[in-house]
C-alpha cells in the first residue's frame, strides 16, 4: 500500500513539474503498452502456450492505469477476451474512469 501511494505522489510531482508532455508520454506508453498485453496474450492463447498467458488481473491492472482506451480497441481487433464479462463490461467502465481522471489530470497540470 505505501508503494501505490509512493508511485501516485511521484506520478502527480512529475505532472505538476513536467506539465503536459509527461502526460502525453505517459498516456501514450500505457496504451500502448496495453495494446501490446493483448495482443501478446491472444497470441499465447492462439498458439496453445496456455501456460504462460498474461493474468486477466494483470490486463485489468493496464486498463485501471490509463490503458482502458486501447485494452478497448484491441479486444475487438484482436477479438480477444470478448466473451469474458469481466472485459466486456469491466473495460468500458475503467474507460469512463480513465476519461474522467484525464480530465481531472488536465485541469491541475493547466
Amino acid at each position: 500500500m505505501t508503494r501505490l501511494i509512493f508511485l501516485l505522489l511521484a506520478f502527480l510531482f512529475l505532472f505538476l513539474i513536467l506539465g503536459r508532455s509527461f502526460f502525453w508520454i505517459y498516456i501514450v506508453a500505457i496504451n500502448v503498452l496495453a495494446m501490446g498485453y493483448m495482443y501478446y496474450d491472444k497470441y499465447l492463447a492462439s498458439s496453445g502456450k496456455s501456460k504462460s498467458r498474461i493474468p486477466e488481473a494483470r490486463l485489468l491492472n493496464i486498463a485501471f492505469w490509463g490503458g482502458a482506451p486501447f485494452m478497448l480497441v484491441s479486444m475487438f481487433i484482436f477479438r480477444h477476451k470478448l466473451l469474458k464479462p469481466k472485459f466486456l463490461i469491466g473495460v468500458p467502465i475503467l474507460l469512463i474512469w480513465n476519461l474522467v481522471v484525464y480530465y481531472l489530470i488536465l485541469r491541475i497540470i493547466e
